[in-house]
């Protein structure tokens, strides 16, 4: 009883704490849920932290002799300054700090290749995605019987990953050689199509999204072919980023350039 009795006070807390909208520092929203319990839709009702860096600086930072952050993504054109001030590292004592920005190993301008194939439709457009979506995977299909799959495609659209997927699938399977689609989201975990794709006996073209973005590493010859199909800007209508991006906006006035491009260059 004094389990139940505790879980149904944290509750009851987080409802009168998402309801009374009182925190300034926090962002609320409603989301409705895509299942229709009679008449009318479920709802669930949400609260996020606009920044977390005051709380890290004196619940971590301030209670620690030393913490090593260590990442591929903290830079900004050889700064630290933009993730420094979200973690609130710019809250500590700067005879505390030290930073070191090592460069990659990989030569660029000898070892690979950038091509933008400016002929695709804008995928804004009426109809765009679909349209799109069709073109994208036929040039797609030249690329991935030449090279043998061996690639990994970033989406930024849930959506569009599946119409490119359909678009895919059927014709690669046909091939000669069959080259396997793994798509994000459809049965197995970001691991397990990791792994699948590493196989060295099948082909295979790999489609992700979000999670794809960071963390994956596909070393030697397993990866040939890095597809972005639309730079990685945060979604307009995530209420988070929405939030967020007004907290820069009324400390720098710049918004776009002070958050919006930094998280995407570092997600890039």
């Amino acid at each position: 009883f004094t389990q139940y009795s505790s879980t149904f006070g944290n509750l009851l807390a987080d409802i009168e704490f998402i309801t009374s909208v009182d925190d300034k520092n926090w962002v609320y929203w409603i989301e409705r849920a895509g299942i229709k319990t009679g008449r009318s839709f479920a709802v669930t009702l949400h609260a996020a932290p606009i920044s977390i860096a005051r709380f890290l600086a004196e619940e971590l930072y301030s209670r620690k002799d030393s913490i090593i952050f260590c990442s591929a993504t903290m830079n900004v054109a050889g700064s630290t300054e933009f993730i420094s001030h979200r973690i609130g590292m710019d809250l500590v004592e700067q005879d505390r700090i030290s930073s070191f920005v090592a460069g990659s190993a990989f030569n660029f301008k000898e070892q690979c290749r950038v091509l933008v194939p400016s002929f695709l439709p804008d995928p804004s457009d009426k109809n765009g995605e679909e349209v799109f979506a069709k073109a994208f995977a036929e040039c797609m299909k030249r690329v991935l019987v030449l090279t043998n799959g061996r690639t990994l495609i970033l989406f930024t659209s849930y959506k569009l990953m599946m119409l490119c997927a359909e678009q895919l699938e059927a014709e690669l399977l046909a091939q000669a050689i069959p080259i396997h689609v793994l798509v994000q989201g459809v049965g197995a975990s970001r691991e397990s199509l990791t792994e699948q794709f590493k196989q060295k006996d099948r082909a295979s073209v790999l489609l992700g999204t979000d999670s794809f973005w960071e963390g994956v590493d596909l070393i030697g010859d397993a990866l040939t072919n890095l597809v972005i199909v639309k730079l990685p800007f945060d979604a307009v209508n995530d209420p988070i980023v929405n939030a967020r991006a007004e907290r820069v906006r009324m400390e720098m006035g710049d918004s776009f350039m002070g958050y919006t491009v930094p998280n995407a260059v570092i997600k890039f």
